[in-house]
């Protein structure tokens, strides 16, 4: 007969056996579905061109924006130069912001005049290159959120006239490094570079559920929940990744 001491080992066994399954399938509903080579040097910020159905990348290298197809082709070069890009976001077909990490910066750039005006978010960092990794315009709130990528890793939403209205700590991830508005589920998704991780959210950056990545060094991030698919960059593989959108 077993022994009462074994029952209970058997029981924790069997727990940590079935959370083990549990999160297995987590990862498998984030799986690859697609891997692209893109020509662009260490791709940072993602954002998605509603006008063209197409990607927007900046090159923390190059200080350059770019159009890219869903495939990873560059589409066209924007003619602004930035100093330390690290974050894009989509406002209308003829406004970009844009994330200049080491001046804690948001560009406002008109992409036909090449007029861009730059406003300094408050932020309270001690490291310059651990600065504003990522950006997302969301027009429906008329709100802009932007990460910090540590020392804080905070989510700050600024309003129309790029002014701090909040600022949340996101202290249980190491980093920071894109945001990205979920139109669907009206809730944020956040990407962490050393945890290799997908986080969903709430508006104040309250983790709903973790996803881990079998990306290194994921920089860049779009969910498009209406056709079930993320898209992720990597900083360091220079490729684009389509992946499964998960179900909850």
């Amino acid at each position: 007969m077993r022994t009462l001491k074994q029952l209970i080992l058997s029981t924790v066994l069997l727990a940590f056996w079935s959370c083990q399954k549990e999160e297995e399938v987590i990862v498998s509903d984030l799986s690859i579905t697609g891997t692209y080579s893109l020509d662009i040097k260490e791709p940072s910020g993602l954002s998605f061109d509603a006008t063209s159905n197409a990607l927007l990348v900046v090159s923390d290298n190059e200080n350059k924006a770019y159009k890219i197809s869903k495939t990873g082709q560059i589409l066209q070069t924007y003619a602004y130069t930035g100093s330390d890009l690290e974050g894009i976001s989509f406002i209308d077909n003829q406004t970009l912001l844009l994330a200049e990490e080491r001046q804690r910066t948001i560009v406002k750039y008109n992409i036909l005049t090449n007029f861009a005006t730059s406003y300094t978010v408050d932020v309270a960092q001690t490291d310059a290159n651990s600065g504003i990794e990522g950006v997302c315009y969301v027009p429906s709130l008329r709100q802009t959120y932007v990460v910090n990528e540590k020392n804080p890793v905070s989510l700050i939403v600024l309003n129309e006239n790029f002014e701090k209205e909040a600022e949340y700590s996101l202290s249980y991830l190491s980093d920071v490094s894109d945001v990205c508005y979920d139109n669907y589920r009206k809730l944020l998704w956040i990407l962490s570079d050393e945890n290799q991780s997908l986080i969903l959210t709430d508006l104040q950056g309250q983790k709903i559920k973790q996803y881990t990545l079998d990306i290194v060094q994921p920089e860049g991030l779009v969910v498009d929940a209406q056709n079930q698919i993320i898209y992720i960059v990597s900083d360091r593989s220079e490729k684009l990744y389509t992946l499964k959108y998960p179900a909850l």
